[in-house]
């Protein structure tokens, strides 16, 4: 096996892309490799990614340099990115090329010019890049990047794209290229990576990780804004979608569950706010009619938690069918309460980690439903399971819809919330 050759203390700052996706890239990539490209993406080396910076430092400034990144990417929202279309380029290089949104040029142009200060010049940097295929009005341009930044990637020359291979001649060049299909892809983006570069400015080995600061709680962001006389609009559409119950409880309640995207918070919910006379409250429900309608669901749970204080101030016992668990909610819930002299019931939906992803890998996902598809319910799922790390609820009932008996549990949460609702403090199967 060859040895791969590491072009130490020369950087490259990186999106990496999660494995599914990385998946899409590697197995064209092997393909290629079949007609004699001298490499082929993997999982280890030649790893794939989406290059944002080429940068070499020095040793006696990583450290400083990591420090500049991490303060970049401080409050920095990311958002999707999309493998759009595979290209073959003059230069034999076959690439996956990604959409470029605004918020990935604002990062890529953060990088270089905040980590401008960091780069060795005296590395040679510029002699591991061929400008020789360039037309001449544009070895200008990439010879200008190159003494200004290091790099050709700049301005209209950033392209952000996986590199599957590069061909050392243009024997079979066109007929492989012929054969590759490629699979649309879109994902979010959790991190930036620092890896060492190699052969081809090759992502040889990962160095360095750095999370953006996501907001789990985030919504998505795709559709048009909600101006505030349209949610006047959506928020009475839901006002006549509600199924008001036509007794109110004498001493009322907040039920609030706890639960994973797919853990089943609907399927509890729906029988158990009919046995307990409770207008139950679906942000679900909510995403659904904006999006039926074209709209983004930034203020879903602002609808939602606007229609729990109208109904609640009227009398009504309340049944929040949403994930409970974040501070913010927890606090608005805790407000409310008090306000009304309600009490909280909270309930725990907790199935095995296993039965939610099959269950959101098999579920059939509908035009105007809340998921795109599986990938986005399951990416979903990740991107809000730190909330569930350390609960300290004081639950009353703990649900495991995978069982078989779920109509018994629901019967016995029932006689449960009754008697908490009767008596202040009685404890339930916590």
């Amino acid at each position: 096996m060859k040895k791969i050759k590491i072009w130490k203390n020369y950087y490259d700052v990186v999106i990496l892309l999660p494995e599914e996706a990385s998946d899409h890239a590697i197995r064209p990539s092997k393909q290629l490799h079949k007609y004699g490209t001298p490499w082929a993406l993997g999982k280890k080396n030649f790893i794939p990614h989406i290059s944002l910076y080429h940068i070499p430092v020095k040793p006696k400034n990583f450290d400083a340099f990591i420090n500049e990144l991490e303060a970049i990417i401080k409050g920095f929202k990311p958002r999707k990115l999309k493998i759009e279309e595979l290209r073959l380029l003059k230069n034999r290089g076959v690439c996956a090329y990604t959409d470029k949104p605004e918020w990935l040029r604002k990062l890529y142009l953060t990088v270089i010019k905040r980590t401008l200060k960091y780069f060795d010049w005296d590395y040679g940097a510029e002699k591991t890049w061929s400008v020789a295929k360039k037309s001449r009005k544009q070895s200008k341009l990439v010879i200008k990047n190159l003494k200004e930044y290091g790099t050709p990637m700049f301005g209209r020359y950033f392209m952000p794209h996986i590199t599957l291979s590069v061909f050392k001649d243009n024997t079979n060049t066109v007929e492989a290229f012929s054969k590759l299909q490629l699979k649309k892809y879109s994902f979010d983006v959790k991190s930036i990576f620092v890896c060492e570069l190699g052969e081809s400015h090759s992502c040889q080995r990962i160095v360095k990780k750095i999370d953006f600061d996501i907001d789990p709680e985030r919504e998505s962001g795709e559709g048009k804004n909600l101006s505030n006389k349209e949610m006047k609009r959506i928020f009475s559409l839901c006002e006549k979608s509600l199924n008001i119950p036509s007794k109110k409880l004498d001493k009322q309640i907040l039920l609030c569950p706890v639960g994973f995207v797919g853990s089943g918070k609907t399927t509890v919910l729906k029988p158990l706010s009919k046995k307990l006379s409770l207008l139950r409250i679906s942000t679900d429900e909510i995403r659904r009619l904006l999006k039926e309608r074209g709209y983004n669901y930034i203020r879903a749970r602002e609808i939602a938690f606007n229609l729990i204080g109208k109904y609640a101030r009227k009398g009504y016992s309340i049944s929040v069918d949403a994930d409970c668990v974040s501070q913010s909610k927890r606090e608005k819930i805790k407000k409310l309460a008090k306000a009304i002299k309600a009490k909280i019931i909270w309930i725990h939906i907790n199935p095995p980690e296993k039965y939610i992803i099959n269950k959101l890998q098999t579920l059939r996902y509908k035009s105007d439903g809340v998921f795109k598809d599986s990938e986005n319910a399951i990416q979903t799922y990740f991107i809000r399971k730190p909330l569930h790390k350390k609960l300290d609820f004081p639950f009353l009932y703990t649900f495991d819809t995978s069982r078989n008996n779920l109509k018994k549990q629901i019967d016995s949460a029932a006689v449960l919330i009754k008697k908490r609702q009767a008596h202040e403090n009685f404890c339930g199967n916590v």
